[in-house]
């Protein structure tokens, strides 16, 4: 958002959740008894197996007699192979996988999938898609298949339709499906008491019969209670599909509870919405029980000078972006149609806010309008001043980035923070008095608030008497050498109402601060490293869960000294003698992944479906 780190953090999500880079770890066979041979990959030779040993896509497995195998997908599914049985490993991506099971006997127990997450078994006969299910499968010659569904559900859906009867059929837990021959319909029934006991028995290979049947006492209660499940399910999916209906399919939510850098417990909701056809709106919203500030002794970090014990903190970060084109409903088109050239993004708005004065709110704005000849959203003097020439605000003095601090009420921060379709350009504009002032769109002025130019080196005398600013006194930022740590400190400075609607330097000599202090930070709260995400395992939708950005705002006056550092006064900036009352000294935001890699996971079978 408005800081250089949030930015990054953005970009690599972007990076991490390209489909093209979705692919996940290999498989593992995590134990084995008798004989069993592995071919490691499509291009592979037979080979005898090895405990951990690792198959990719394309890889196979098979087992012989009085033998027995099990297999960890990455998603951490376990598959149970008994005696003669074989099986291809087809797809294998994070959030797709796929079987193909050849013959034999098969126990597959997949955990509770994410949301969009796929996973299918395709025998010679049907296909059967799951999800937070347990299941075994035999299959024989000429494409004989039996299906039985110990926990959950499966969807199976015939290869060859048989000339009669539905194509697809959902089996829920306690029923089974045979089929005979590839081809002819098949036979949908309640499991028999033994088939249900041949299944949950323990698979695990090279057990006697007593270590089998231990488990089977265990499972009985679970098993009623998933029973009552399946018989709920489907009126549940109703219930679900009548809500998406209602909200419309491409609004999405997401929320986390954890501990921010000072301790304090926080709980983050996440919403994308559309105002309009053409908006789209998303909201990340912070509220702390109580607020706390206590960062780490890191040293030359910016003074904080609100209270401790506040109750009921409300933070906020808001970004609107309008499109030229309506944005379709379903989530699983917007591939699609953001793909093509025509779509463009006309004005946005990134906003930050403490909101837990609805009559005090401090916050701060960025604006973006396109600029047709660069081809891109520009953040410069004529997103303040509605009619000034796209000449104007290519001067040196004008093309630079804009910033609208303040402290206002919750009617005045909507005119800041509505910005939707249904006008060309943003609700606020310069208020024409020469000393950085807003106001509504031809009309009052909003008390509270002022807009600032970011000070450019070398740009501007008689600042501060007849020195030339340089970079060394107009942006700071800590020196992190050998600190692998993932923190930043940076501040930049600006001039209240900087430049004219000319695009000439203003009269001004008032300057104020935005300093950011960023974190990245564990769900325990705790700084985390580099080496936390270079050297491990895991894939990156798991580590995205386990961390978040925090990112702290200030506004700070001037001190006018020489030096960069202490050129930041300790003191916060009261735009038009708006004093801060002690609760809305600052902006702290926790920011967390779980919204994009939820919106990756609804649109990812769209983009699987179009490479396919």
């Amino acid at each position: 958002m408005i800081s250089k780190a949030l930015n990054e953090f953005c970009l690599v999500l972007m990076l991490i959740f390209a489909p093209s880079l979705l692919l996940a770890k290999p498989a593992i066979l995590i134990n084995f008894n008798g004989r069993v041979d592995v071919s490691v990959n499509e291009t592979a030779d037979w080979q005898p197996a090895v405990i951990r040993m690792k198959i990719d896509e394309g890889g196979s497995i098979k087992t012989y007699e009085n033998s027995g195998a099990l297999i960890l997908m990455p998603n951490k599914t376990r598959i149970w192979m008994r005696e003669n049985s074989a099986l291809e490993i087809e797809q294998k991506k994070t959030l797709s996988s796929r079987l193909n099971f050849l013959f034999g006997k098969l126990k597959i127990r997949v955990p509770h999938l994410l949301r969009g997450e796929l996973f299918k078994v395709r025998t010679p006969a049907a296909v059967c898609a799951v999800r937070g299910t347990e299941f075994a499968i035999s299959l024989g010659e000429e494409g004989k298949t039996d299906i039985y569904v110990l926990y959950g559900e499966v969807k199976m859906r015939y290869n060859i339709p048989p000339p009669s009867g539905n194509e697809e059929i959902l089996l829920p837990q306690g029923h089974a499906f045979h089929i005979e021959e590839m081809g002819k319909e098949g036979v949908h029934k309640i499991m028999t008491r033994a088939e249900e006991l041949a299944g949950i028995e323990n698979w695990n290979p090279g057990l006697n019969e007593k270590e089998r049947r231990e488990p089977i006492k265990r499972k009985e209660t679970e098993r009623m209670k998933m029973r009552q499940f399946a018989k709920s399910t489907r009126q549940t999916n109703k219930n679900i599909s009548s809500f998406a209906y209602k909200v419309k399919e491409s609004d999405l939510e997401a929320g986390r509870t954890l501990k921010d850098i000072h301790g304090n417990l926080v709980r983050v909701d996440q919403r994308l919405m559309r105002p309009d056809g053409k908006t789209l709106q998303f909201f990340n919203l912070v509220k702390r029980p109580v607020y706390n500030y206590s960062t780490p002794n890191i040293g030359e970090k910016f003074e904080y000078k609100g209270n401790q014990g506040i109750t009921n903190r409300l933070d906020l970060m808001q970004i609107n972006m309008v499109f030229n084109q309506d944005i379709p409903e379903r989530m699983e088109e917007w591939a699609g149609f953001f793909d093509k050239g025509a779509v463009k993004a006309e004005k946005a708005a990134f906003i930050a806010a403490n909101r837990t004065d609805p009559d005090n709110i401090f916050f701060v704005a960025e604006y973006y309008l396109r600029d047709e000849s660069r081809d891109e959203l520009v953040n410069n003097a004529r997103v303040i001043f509605p009619d000034m020439t796209l000449a104007q605000s290519y001067s040196d003095d004008a093309d630079r980035d804009v910033l609208i601090t303040g402290i206002v009420n919750k009617d005045d921060f909507l005119k800041i923070a509505n910005v939707d379709s249904s006008i060309s350009g943003f609700r606020i504009e310069d208020n024409n008095d020469a000393n950085g002032s807003i106001r509504e769109k031809n009309g009052a002025k909003i008390g509270g608030a002022v807009w600032g130019i970011k000070i450019s080196p070398g740009s501007l005398t008689d600042l501060r008497g007849s020195e030339i600013l340089t970079n060394s006194n107009v942006y700071w930022e800590k020196d992190k050498t050998g600190d692998d740590r993932l923190y930043n400190f940076q501040a930049d400075a600006y001039r209240v109402g900087g430049v004219t609607a000319a695009g000439v330097l203003g009269t001004s000599n008032d300057v104020f601060w935005l300093t950011k202090e960023n974190y990245g930070i564990t769900n325990s709260g705790s700084l985390a490293n580099t080496s936390d995400f270079t050297d491990t395992g895991k894939d990156p939708f798991s580590l995205m869960k386990e961390h978040a950005v925090e990112s702290i705002v200030h506004v700070k006056n001037d001190a006018s000294g020489s030096d960069t550092r202490t050129s930041i006064c300790t003191s916060d900036y009261s735009p038009d003698g708006v004093s801060h009352n002690g609760e809305n000294n600052n902006i702290d935001l926790v920011l967390i992944p779980d919204l994009p890699v939820a919106a990756v996971q609804r649109m990812l079978p769209a983009v699987d479906k179009l490479s396919n």
